[in-house]
């Protein structure tokens, strides 16, 4: 009997080592959000708040991606994702504008391979929607599947790859790649060419690449991955398209079009971008997402249950169930009572994703399973997954939802920050204001109350950039939670403790990133976190970081009005090894100035000091920081090259 267990243990063991690739250590992320409910929380990246919030935990690196097509920088939007291979070694994987893969050491920045796929498309042919420039490739986030060792990106391009200038949008095409995350190079049988694939639930609907924009993260559910669609900033005759692909042929199983008729084939609208985020599963057979500005409003002010959905799914939470084939059947809708007003005036529902909340934490008995979605409107939503809400099904035919919308001062672009920890907790970024922060309960209805508890101290950039939430604990253990977020101007990553204290998050580590991307998230490894740029740079923080200096850090200049300079302030360094100060210079800022500077290169013994001036001069409104970088020298492996000194 023993050796039968024996025997059938070992037939079972074997039988997953072969189906499974790399090590997929607990600290990778192989899809944005960390996880297919694309909240955002992970216990599990070793993130201890005691060294996150210390002098160690600091900028490890950055690797300057060459790609340079028409003399462009590399720009990273399609977030990293993070896997341990077969070798023992984490490495990081990006994928950027310019249609170039590329494989990273996770511990070192080292490039290790890449790969480029396809010419991209380019700007000039969707003008004047400039807000990706000039080059149009890999926006979307991709996803590993760790089964297999592969990673499924999308990729915009031309018809001729010979070609370096614009081709026009009629020669645009999108691809659906398969690559093997040990060499980049393709899996048999891909790429797969989606031009002029025709919707399977509307035959009027036909995909061209040209005017479409592939933004959300991919999602990878069973043998299936689908990838969303919307248009380049409303225009051109698009649709919101959900495209599914069998992962080991990519032969397409889904075409599904959210403009599905009635509506003339010549009114576009119901795109799904959410500013990144990701499609989103419960693991359980439905797909969750929302959608963006149209024109069909086929329910004008007709009360309709979410049980009912119309064809045309426009500014529209969505609930759709995915079939053993890996078809997709729409079940259930949510869609603001005053829809159509939103459309008038571009206030996209669609701009952050559908996040699903864990329902080990946040559940009521009137609804076990939440979701949570903010719009242009500034308008937070908390719904039922199990009953989205319909059109104007509430009293007064307002909004069916177990929570009263929580009303923000202004547009939210970004997916809310989860802790689902010491009680729940959740956080919105809101252009131009502080973030915001509400604690989870349940009324006495048993309906859920998120309660705003605190907000930041530090506002959000007066222009659209501030990122997703992210939240961590240290190995799931209350009272280690950390917020993490980005931004386009202020401290470009910002951490906090999760918990407030005193009606306010407590700021403990920051960082200056310029050109830091808008709408990204902070991607976590194994006590790393990693962040990328328009400016042809990935950053990587964490610990261990020796310092060769120490400087007086952050300078706060308070407020200055504009075209105004504040009172000078004096910047003390002490050498804490030996060291060689080789150079002394803003990182790429007009808001701020430096004089007093020493002749350099100079030498300066442990010990002994170098001062300069700083003064701030803003020609911007907005929270406005920057870093000086003093970049040394001293022959000791255990020292950084580099010394950041913050200015705000």
């Amino acid at each position: 009997m023993m050796r039968l267990i024996y025997l059938s243990l070992c037939v079972l063991l074997c039988t997953i080592q072969n189906v499974t690739g790399g090590k997929l250590s607990p600290t990778d992320t192989l899809t944005w959000g960390e996880d297919n409910s694309r909240s955002g929380y992970s216990g599990d990246h070793n993130m201890d708040p005691s060294v996150v919030g210390s002098a160690q935990f600091g900028q490890l690196w950055t690797t300057s991606l060459p790609g340079n097509y028409i003399g462009a920088k590399e720009q990273i939007y399609s977030q990293p994702l993070v896997y341990t291979l077969d070798d023992g070694i984490q490495y990081v994987f990006i994928a950027t504008q310019q249609n170039n893969v590329y494989k990273i050491n996770a511990k070192t920045g080292k490039i290790v391979a890449s790969r480029n796929l396809h010419i991209p498309f380019q700007t000039a042919d969707v003008v004047p929607c400039t807000d990706i420039n000039p080059c149009i490739g890999i926006t979307a986030t991709g996803v590993i599947d760790a089964t297999t060792d592969t990673w499924y990106v999308t990729a915009k391009t031309y018809v001729n790859q010979a070609d370096q200038r614009p081709q026009g949008r009629e020669n645009g095409r999108y691809f659906f790649h398969a690559i093997d995350v040990n060499t980049l190079e393709e899996k048999p049988g891909f790429p797969k060419d989606l031009e002029g694939t025709i919707a399977k639930n509307n035959p009027n609907r036909m995909f061209t690449a040209g005017i479409h924009l592939q933004r959300p993260a991919l999602l990878l559910t069973g043998p299936y991955v689908y990838a969303g669609f919307a248009s380049h900033c409303v225009q051109y005759n698009f649709t919101g398209w959900i495209m599914g692909f069998d992962k080991s042929t990519g032969a397409i199983v889904e075409r599904f079009s959210t403009q599905g008729g009635k509506e003339p084939n010549t009114i576009p609208g119901g795109g799904i971008w959410m500013s990144g985020g990701g499609l989103a599963t419960d693991n359980k057979g439905s797909m969750y997402y929302s959608t963006g500005n149209g024109y069909a409003s086929q329910l004008h002010g007709t009360p309709v249950p979410g049980r009912q959905p119309p064809t045309s799914l426009e500014e529209a939470a969505v609930n759709m169930k995915i079939n053993d084939d890996g078809s997709l059947s729409v079940v259930d809708f949510f869609m603001p009572w005053e829809k159509e007003a939103l459309d008038g005036a571009d206030k996209d529902l669609g701009t952050s994703p559908l996040e699903l909340l864990p329902p080990s934490t946040f559940n009521c008995p009137n609804a076990k399973r939440m979701g949570v979605v903010t719009g242009k409107s500034g308008k937070t939503y908390i719904l039922n997954l199990d009953n989205l809400g319909g059109y104007q099904m509430g009293v007064n035919k307002l909004d069916a939802i177990p929570q009263a919308p929580i009303q923000n001062e202004n547009s939210v672009y970004s997916g809310a920050g989860v802790y689902p920890l010491e009680g729940g907790y959740i956080y919105i970024n809101v252009i131009q204001y502080q973030t915001h922060v509400f604690k989870f309960s349940c009324d006495g209805s048993g309906n859920p109350a998120f309660t705003k508890v605190a907000d930041t101290p530090e506002k959000a950039a007066y222009v659209l950039g501030v990122g997703h939430g992210a939240t961590t604990s240290f190995k799931g253990q209350s009272g280690t939670g950390l917020y993490w977020m980005t931004d386009v101007d202020g401290y470009n990553l910002r951490v906090y403790k999760a918990v407030p204290e005193g009606g306010a998050l407590q700021l403990i580590k920051s960082a200056n990133i310029p050109g830091v991307t808008k709408f990204s998230r902070p991607v976590f490894g194994d006590g790393r976190a990693y962040v990328g740029t328009v400016q042809g740079l990935l950053y990587a923080f964490g610990s261990p970081v020796n310092l060769p200096l120490t400087c007086t850090s952050p300078n706060d200049f308070g407020k200055t009005a504009i075209n105004s300079t504040s009172e000078v302030k004096t910047i003390q360094c002490q050498a804490n090894t030996y060291s060689q100060i080789k150079s002394i210079a803003l990182k790429s800022d007009t808001n701020f100035q430096i004089s007093g500077l020493p002749s350099l290169p100079i030498d300066l013994p442990a010990g002994q000091n170098l001062s300069f001036k700083a003064v701030f001069a803003p020609v911007a409104p907005g929270p406005l920081s920057v870093d000086v970088a003093i970049t040394t020298s001293s022959g000791d492996v255990k020292f950084s090259s580099n010394t950041p000194v913050s200015l705000k």
